[in-house]
């Protein structure tokens, strides 16, 4: 499960960064289906290991950071610039435009 496994990688991160990035390179997050939600929970680890002095983590973190802005970009940002257009009230829009303004800032934020 996914879910399961980001939450276990967020608690070993803070003990053992290298703990993420053998995983960031064994690559089981690139054969998995990820969304949203995974896209946030996964940011601030990767900015943290963006941000290290050993090149190791740098060079993990921007590979992992390619992979999804390869999987969310468009989505993230064609969200974000859409104005909100339409009638009523769309409760899932709502929260994917919230999901995607929290990552857009946060890629932002580091590969700006």
């Amino acid at each position: 499960d996914v879910k399961q496994m980001l939450s276990q990688l967020l608690q070993l991160h803070q003990s053992n960064p290298a703990i993420t990035v053998d995983v960031l390179r064994a690559g089981p997050l690139q054969n998995t289906t990820l969304d949203l939600v995974d896209a946030l929970t996964l940011l601030p680890l990767l900015q943290s290991l963006l941000a290290s002095q050993f090149e190791e983590y740098t060079v993990a973190s921007i590979e992992a950071l390619a992979m999804l802005l390869r999987s969310f970009g468009s989505l993230i940002a064609t969200t974000y610039h859409s104005a909100h257009e339409g009638v009523g009230v769309d409760l899932s829009m709502e929260t994917r435009y919230e999901r995607c303004k929290e990552c857009y800032t946060l890629f932002e934020g580091r590969v700006a």
